[in-house]
């Protein structure tokens, strides 16, 4: 062994000066191949911190979620009340929060409401969203004012609402642009708009929020029917 390996690397030298573009070439491929794999991988890599700071902070989603353990029930599905934490479990939830002050730096409830959404003379199904707006602007951090247009819910009012851009269209709501850099403001047909919905009885419930501003849902078929209230 100790003979074979000068020969061989004589004539590895050789033939890197023989065919030293051929040689050259391949280094190249290689280096322009590694190089290409780095910038995907810290594409990737940002495309994912990215799509986590999203779901953690804009979606107020958070570090942890606290669900039903039937919430991914299939047979569950069709009937949304049988996963709903109760009053029990919310207890429960609170308690254990309130023990570990430390360990928690804000939490919000969500309640998932489907109805219908109108003003007279629009109308379209919508897909709500309500959560404490006070928590849930702390666990949104850079993302606290998510309106694209007029404002953001506000502490204290129950009767406000925001609309995704897709569903304030649909409306009548529109985004009024100022010709400037200032967020612009939002006019609607009507100032209120009537939702909709059943109650866990059966019974048909009516609110009639204010439209405070407009959201992007960054999806199309969510942005067509997404609102958020208190």
């Amino acid at each position: 062994m100790g003979t074979l390996l000068p020969a061989l690397l004589r004539m590895a030298a050789r033939n890197l000066r023989k065919h030293w573009r051929h040689s050259l070439g391949s280094m190249l491929s290689i280096a322009v191949g590694f190089v290409a794999i780095a910038l995907f991988s810290g594409y990737l890599d940002d495309l994912a911190r990215r799509q986590a700071r999203m779901l953690s902070q804009r979606s107020m989603l958070g570090d942890i979620v606290v669900e039903h353990t039937a919430a991914r029930d299939r047979m569950q599905r069709d009937d949304p009340w049988a996963h709903q934490l109760g009053d029990a479990e919310q207890r429960f939830i609170e308690q254990f929060l309130a023990e570990k002050p430390e360990q928690v730096t804000a939490r919000a409830r969500f309640l998932d409401v489907v109805g219908l959404a109108g003003t007279g003379k629009a109308g379209a199904v919508f897909l709500g969203i309500g959560h404490d707006v006070a928590e849930g602007r702390a666990l949104r951090g850079e993302y606290a004012d998510n309106a694209n247009a007029g404002l953001p819910l506000s502490d204290g009012p129950d009767d406000q609402v925001l609309l995704a851009e897709g569903l304030g269209a649909a409306l009548e709501c529109t985004a009024v642009p100022t010709g400037g850099t200032a967020k612009p403001p939002v006019a609607c047909r009507r100032p209120r708009v009537q939702l909709t919905a059943a109650t866990q009885a059966g019974r048909l419930n009516i609110i009639e929020p204010r439209v405070v501003g407009l959201v992007g849902a960054g999806l199309k078929e969510l942005d067509a029917r997404l609102l958020l209230l208190p």
